[in-house]
């Protein structure tokens, strides 16, 4: 019988790396649509309504699909 602990352990590490993979996809999805939106010709503006994303945002995070106060009032609402 393995210890208590351990399985603990191993139950974490395997949470842990759910997560990881879940991020990971997501991430991957919010990459895959900037690839479309330069396609597309409307890279580097908002998603929700066509602003355009300051060229810091993106360059922070060059998969932002909105401006930092749209995301803000996403994750509010």
């Amino acid at each position: 019988m393995n210890d208590p602990a351990d399985e603990a352990t191993n139950l974490m590490d395997r949470e842990r790396d759910y997560a990881a993979e879940d991020n990971m996809g997501r991430i991957l999805g919010k990459i895959e649509r900037a690839l479309k939106k330069i396609d597309e010709g409307t890279y580097g503006l908002s998603d929700i309504d066509g602003t355009p994303i300051p060229i810091a945002r993106l360059e922070a995070l060059p998969y932002a699909a909105t401006t930092v106060e749209q995301a803000e009032n996403t994750l509010e609402g």
